[in-house]
């Protein structure tokens, strides 16, 4: 009898041991959760759509109107995309003899915020290098809601990552949320961070909320795709996180041929 009671008296301390680890898994779940839904909704009116058309006069009577995600870096309303998703022609200038020549044209720029405003912009630079369009309004008449590109925030492997993209206009332009995790860093010939990532123009967030950087489109591989064996990788649009620091160095190049 002496034994059962102790056994029990065991039993009944385990149970509630396990109980309690278990809330406070619970409790740790709930509040990384609410974390990140405050990263997100400290940041959600900076994602915006810019919709654009697109020409390419190579291609005779070929238009395209489209509609891609960007990210608002001043309260003036600069705005980054990626120059992949607005040109149809990057992947194919790289892999495609005589397509180098091919220019694309875009016009009709227009920045839709999250309130539905539509306001006027025109391109301020391109880099394709780093896959970068800076969009920005033709008039300055509206203050926007922007997101602060923090160089000192250099997550490690494995780190938790937040990234905030946007669906499109039939969904009613809902905010996209990835949360995830470093999964490699590129250190050579620059460094980019790697993700699961299905969206480019859009911000990434590290687990203390700073934009660490941006997805953007970078072309894997290289050869021809004559190559059977290059398929895979040249066509790979992989989009990386390129480093607030990075960017932050072109925005400056930037300011500096517009003074």
């Amino acid at each position: 009898m002496y034994r059962l009671l102790v056994l029990l008296i065991v039993v009944s301390c385990l149970y509630a041991q396990n109980e309690e680890v278990h809330s406070q898994v619970e409790a740790l779940s709930q509040a990384k959760k609410q974390k990140v839904l405050d990263i997100v909704n400290a940041n959600k009116d900076a994602v915006v759509s810019v919709q654009l058309v697109v020409k390419i006069p190579a291609m005779g009577n070929f238009e395209r109107k489209l509609e891609i995600p960007g990210t608002v870096v001043s309260e003036e309303g600069l705005i980054i995309v990626s120059n992949a998703q607005a040109d149809p022609m990057v992947a194919m200038r790289r892999f495609q003899q005589g397509a180098q020549n091919a220019k694309t044209e875009f016009t009709d720029i227009k920045i839709v915020c999250n309130d539905g405003t539509e306001v006027p912009a025109q391109i301020a630079m391109q880099d394709q290098d780093l896959d970068i369009i800076f969009i920005k309004p033709k008039e300055n008449k509206k203050k926007f809601s922007y997101i602060s590109l923090d160089k000192t925030a250099k997550p490690k492997l494995l780190d938790d990552v937040v990234v905030i993209a946007k669906l499109d206009a039939s969904t009613g332009r809902a905010p996209l949320i990835f949360h995830t995790r470093i999964m490699s860093i590129i250190a050579k010939p620059s460094t980019y961070y790697v993700i699961f990532g299905i969206s480019a123009g859009v911000p990434a967030f590290d687990e203390n909320g700073k934009c660490f950087g941006l997805l953007l489109s970078r072309v894997g591989g290289g050869g021809s795709m004559n190559n059977t064996s290059n398929i895979a990788s040249a066509m790979a649009m992989l989009p990386m996180i390129l480093p607030a620091e990075d960017i932050l160095d072109v925005i400056a190049d930037l300011e500096e041929e517009e003074e």
